[in-house]
């Protein structure tokens, strides 16, 4: 699947995530205690709506409705009646993340079970946080239309089943930030998903996943967007991320994770692009940056474009360690360190890796390049001469950049210092943008990540 293709599937996703449900009915919730009295949610001064009777006054009616949830702070307990069920469309706002406060105190239980083929659910504007008790799971949604987490924070769950779940249901996260949550000797990955996943100004930082299978997020089935979205401080004895399907990653800062089975992995059964993203730090057996798996059905291609792997760490493929076909362009790889190559292509019969365009600077005396050898679409410059080479290469010349992680914008970057060899090199470059958004020069592009241009970097 090619560029402009997987846009346009995209561009089908977010209008199939993107509710236009009309409103029937607007609920006041105006006490944080935990009790179910219909009788007492009406419009009167003696009000004394709960939150959970009003989502069970909502589940009466098939249209959307509103839920408004005022700032404090709501224990959901088991002087309750235990998950709150939803089951037709309706949204809980609160006031803002940190002000509305939603906690979930239900051992062997989890918080709210969503169902219903038409059912939009919307929690917007709030906080979960974890109570004294391990929690069984928090969002659970099977065969629902779709879940949406809009400005909502996730925060310190102790959990043994995955936080939120959503089987057969479209999941979408904006403004969404995951923190501080645990899982201990636990099989299931904290965020899961069999539908399509759409993810914006999502932020996944400082979770700790034990078991083995219990990474960060799994996206097993349909469609996965993500845009500017931070993951950083995490760390699994899985991966730390799984994209299964179709994917499209553009701005990801992925740094500073520590994993077992490798960082960001994808290829399982489809192909996708990673763009302007840079992957700092990471630490894993193989692919501490971005592992591309054995594709379980068919030959497909992962393509990685204006991109930068730095400082990463791992016995094998420290930056990208591949076991699929990866094409990459334009990609600033520096100063990671692997024992048997920074880019390592696992034996199997999809293994074809090829770059264009791109540095792949080493930081020890190990090899840059290990594995199966990768092929090379001209106009690359390998610190080594362990990287098969074109006669259209640079090779075992130093690259003349910088020592620090600090050039860029969301996703930070590497610059050429002074006369480096990378500057102007590329005579034709198939990618119009750096990866800053910078316009690259026609005629005269360079190596890497970064484009100077006439005027300096």
């Amino acid at each position: 699947m090619n560029t402009a293709s997987i846009a346009a599937s995209f561009a089908v996703l977010a209008g199939l995530l993107t509710s236009t449900s009309a409103l029937a009915a607007t609920y006041q919730v105006t006490t944080t205690a935990d009790d179910l009295d219909p009788a007492l949610c009406d419009d009167t001064a003696a009000s004394r709506c709960s939150l959970r009777t009003a989502i069970d006054l909502a589940n009466q009616t098939a249209e959307h409705d509103d839920i408004i949830v005022p700032p404090g702070l709501y224990v959901l307990d088991n002087d309750g009646e235990g998950t709150i069920e939803i089951h037709t469309p309706m949204a809980i706002i609160g006031q803002a993340a940190g002000r509305t406060v939603i906690e979930p105190s239900m051992p062997l239980q989890a918080g709210f079970f969503i169902s219903g083929e038409e059912t939009e659910v919307r929690f917007e504007s709030l906080s979960f946080e974890g109570g004294s008790e391990p929690q069984h799971g928090l969002l659970q949604a099977f065969g629902a239309g779709s879940l949406y987490l809009l400005d909502v924070d996730v925060l310190d769950f102790d959990f043994d089943e995955t936080l939120v779940a959503a089987q057969g249901t479209n999941l979408q996260l904006h403004g969404v930030t995951f923190a501080g949550n645990t899982t201990d000797e636990s099989a299931e990955p904290m965020v899961w998903t069999t539908g399509h996943l759409l993810a914006e100004r999502l932020v996944l930082a400082d979770n700790v996943m034990e078991g083995e299978g219990s990474s960060v997020v799994d996206a097993s089935g349909g469609m996965a967007r993500l845009r500017h979205i931070e993951i950083r401080d995490n760390s699994s004895d899985s991966f730390i991320v799984q994209l299964r399907s179709h994917f499209h990653v553009e701005g990801l800062y992925f740094h500073d994770n520590a994993s077992e089975d490798g960082g960001l992995a994808v290829g399982h059964s489809n192909g996708g692009v990673i763009e302007q993203s840079t992957f700092a730090s990471n630490t894993a057996k193989e692919g501490a940056a971005l592992l591309v798996v054995e594709p379980e059905v068919n030959y497909v291609t992962t393509e990685v474009e204006n991109s930068t792997f730095f400082g990463n760490e791992g016995v094998r493929g420290s930056a990208i360690a591949a076991a699929g076909m990866v094409q990459g362009r334009h990609l600033t790889i520096a100063d990671n360190d692997s024992e048997f190559g920074v880019i390592y292509g696992i034996a199997g019969v999809a293994t074809k890796i090829e770059l264009e365009a791109s540095v792949v600077a080493g930081k020890s005396a190990a090899p840059v390049c290990g594995g199966v050898p990768l092929g090379s679409n001209g106009y690359n410059l390998f610190e080594d001469a362990s990287c098969p080479a074109s006669a259209l290469d640079i090779v075992e010349q130093p690259a003349g950049l910088d020592d620090q992680l600090t050039y860029g914008n969301f996703t930070p970057t590497v610059q050429p210092r002074g006369k480096s060899p990378l500057l102007d090199a590329v005579p034709t470059s198939a990618l119009q943008a750096d990866q800053r958004g910078r316009s690259r020069v026609a005629g005269a592009a360079d190596i890497g990540a970064v484009e100077c241009g006439a005027h300096g970097c």
